[in-house]
């Protein structure tokens, strides 16, 4: 790791991933390339708006959490935005798997509404199991 900066070291391995080289990063964020260079190595660190300059030019955001913001367990749903996710995790449906995963909810009990969110424990094994409203 980088210094004792994780975040750099994942600014790191999303830059190596996307091919640049620090001279392409120093253009896109406006940083000299030996001071990206330097934190990288760990010798320095960079300021909060340059960690974002730099993060923003990698295509990513940097924001803070809650330290209990762990990722969601289950399966999660956005019926509006014809979204899923299983443990928080996106995953690609055809338009054919969203209309048979529509019918799943229309068949549901009465009782149970759905807004426009659903998070389910299982929806395949156990659609009962579907909480609304999460």
């Amino acid at each position: 790791m980088s210094g004792n900066y994780q975040i750099i070291e994942e600014l790191r391995t999303r830059s190596r991933a996307l091919g640049l080289d620090l001279k392409e990063i120093g253009r896109r964020c406006g940083v000299a390339e030996t001071s990206l260079r330097s934190w990288e190595r760990g010798v320095a660190a960079p300021s909060p708006d340059v960690l974002e300059r730099w993060a923003g030019a990698l295509g990513f955001r940097i924001a803070l959490l809650p330290v209990d913001a762990g990722p969601r367990r289950g399966i999660s749903v956005d019926w509006s935005q014809q979204r899923i996710a299983v443990d928080d995790v996106p995953v690609r449906l055809t338009p054919m798997e969203w209309k048979l995963l529509e019918r799943l909810r229309a068949s549901l009990s009465p009782t149970v509404s759905c807004s426009s969110t659903c998070t389910a424990k299982s929806a395949i094994a156990a659609p009962r199991l579907l909480r609304c409203g999460s």
